[in-house]
């Protein structure tokens, strides 16, 4: 993926992550700015706050990331159930779309879900194309997914 710069321009990409996705996003931080040499990446972990309810709060009020390019580093089943991951990966999505951002690229390790991937009996939901229509439909923002270790070729 090649994006162009006005010269002079820095911090234009801002990497976050989820706290168990921290460690991976400050790799791939690292071998981008050992590639390109300059500040055009930044890197921050996503505060979140539990409430006592057991409701997740992401708050990116803290991480500047106005009008700049942003990949989300998300695991969509640990440290909570793939339910739980994929309603704060929503959260997050939505809280990044109120932000002026210029759009999303998910980094999913792993897609929950992919092992419903077929209709195997009657009147059963096909779930990963449910998830997958989620979350390429519900934010026009979101313009790429990287994941691997798909199920299925259908996936």
């Amino acid at each position: 993926m090649y994006y162009k710069y006005a010269p002079g321009v820095t911090d234009c990409i801002a990497i976050l992550a989820q706290e168990n996705m921290f460690e991976m996003a400050q790799n791939v931080h690292k071998c981008l700015k050992e590639k390109y040499g300059d500040d055009r990446f930044s890197c921050h972990k996503i505060p979140r706050k539990i409430f006592n309810n057991k409701e997740l709060y992401p708050n990116l009020g803290s991480i500047p990331i106005k009008n700049k390019k942003i990949f989300l580093f998300h695991s969509l089943r640990y440290p909570t159930d793939p339910n739980n991951s994929l309603l704060e990966l929503e959260n997050t999505i939505d809280a990044l779309a109120r932000a002026t951002i210029e759009d999303v690229t998910l980094v999913l390790p792993y897609m929950c879900y992919c092992r419903q991937d077929r209709k195997d009996k009657p009147r059963v939901p096909i779930s990963f194309k449910v998830i997958a229509k989620m979350l390429q439909m519900y934010h026009p923002l979101v313009a790429r997914i990287i994941t691997m270790d798909m199920h299925a070729d259908q996936c």
